[in-house]
This record gives structure tokens, sequence and C-alpha cells, in this order.
């Protein structure tokens, strides 16, 4: 399991769209120059933390952009709230250093 954890810098609405960018995976040098990213077109949010449901996930691979709509339970998410999702269908970073820049 990857688990991606934040906290929102203003107040989240009960329902919503959040997008964010994935970190490579692995470029390729040859001419074709393939990047890859840690998650892609199959990686699903298994879980998430209470009270906030997923849903319509997708991920861009010509952007490296991954989105998904949120609903909470119908009361706003406070600003500094951590937020924690947990996918399946991920690539294993090749170093086990911790990874920012999501």
């Amino acid at each position: 399991m990857l688990t991606l954890r934040f906290s929102p810098v203003t107040i989240l609405k009960p329902s919503g769209r959040i997008e964010f960018f994935v970190p490579f995976w692995y470029t390729t040098s040859n001419s074709n120059s393939n990047v890859f990213y840690m998650l892609d077109r199959t990686s699903v949010v298994s879980t998430s933390t209470s009270g906030f449901t997923v849903s319509n996930s997708a991920f861009s691979a010509s952007s490296g952009i991954y989105s998904f709509n949120f609903a909470t339970s119908g009361s706003d998410i406070s600003a500094g709230t951590q937020i924690t999702l947990t996918f399946t269908n991920f690539r294993n970073p090749i170093t086990s250093s911790s990874v920012s820049g999501f």
C-alpha cells in the first residue's frame, strides 16, 4: 500500500475535487524518453480518512496529475486537518527514502 497524507491550508467544503501532481518513478533515457509515475490509471484509493469518501478518480499520464471527487459526512474539513489516503496498484519507489512533492 502507498499512503498519502496531506493537510489542506484552507477549509474544504463537504464536497469537491482534489488534484495533485504525482512524483516520477522512473524516466528512460532512450529516444522515447518514457516517463513513469508512482501512480497510474490503475491506482485506486482503497481507504481514506473516516468520513471522507473518494470517487471518480483519474490519472493523466500526459500531465502526471491524479484527481478525484470527494465528499465528507456533511461538514466542512478545517484547515490543518490531516487527510490520509491509501492507494493500491502503485509502483514501489526505487529508493526507500521518503518522497515529497505530492
